[in-house]
């Protein structure tokens, strides 16, 4: 009885420490501990790249970011990655009308989006292709917007760009807007 016990144990020991780490190595950053770059200065090429990954968890942290909570903490992160992708070498995104919500209840929805379509780029390196930016970017709306739909209420054009992804429409909804474009 006692051998059978203590494999139940290890075995549940393994499972908790294997999903721990999963969890870890899966979810976003946490918010409390991204911490933007001091003294950094962007005057070259070499000075954009280097903060890349910096940039990355930005990112991150301002799509997972809770708008009710670290409201000090999101205003640093808005300036540091707004001060990067406005000089940025590599990375160029439109936002337009059609895939980002005006609504003031969503105020950070530009910079939410364009943060979407800049991790997308930096990740996979892919800087031309306007179609998964776009996509790369309302999905970090919808991500955003679920976190904080208790503060800010129903958005029309995201519970739409929402019900397209469920339908595995959104791709074609991009395509065709950047068609008509």
């Amino acid at each position: 009885m006692f051998n059978i016990n203590m494999r139940l144990n290890v075995k549940k020991f393994l499972t908790l420490a294997i999903f721990a780490c999963t969890i870890s190595f899966s979810t976003p950053i946490c918010a409390e501990e991204f911490e933007v770059p001091k003294d950094y200065e962007l005057n070259s090429i070499e000075a954009y790249a280097d903060l890349e990954d910096e940039i990355i968890l930005a990112c991150d942290w301002l799509i997972n970011n809770n708008i009710t909570t670290n409201i000090v903490k999101a205003k640093e992160v808005n300036t540091f990655y707004l001060k990067w992708i406005i000089g940025s070498p590599n990375v160029s995104v439109n936002v337009r009308e059609e895939f980002v919500p005006t609504d003031k209840k969503m105020g950070q929805a530009a910079i939410i989006f364009m943060t979407g379509w800049t991790k997308y780029a930096l990740e996979t390196r892919d800087f031309k292709n306007e179609s998964a930016g776009v996509i790369a970017g309302i999905e970090a709306l919808i991500t955003h917007y679920k976190i904080n739909k208790d503060s800010i209420g129903e958005i029309e054009k995201i519970e739409d760009f929402i019900k397209l992804k469920e339908d595995g429409k959104l791709k074609e909804f991009v395509d065709d807007v950047l068609e008509d474009l």
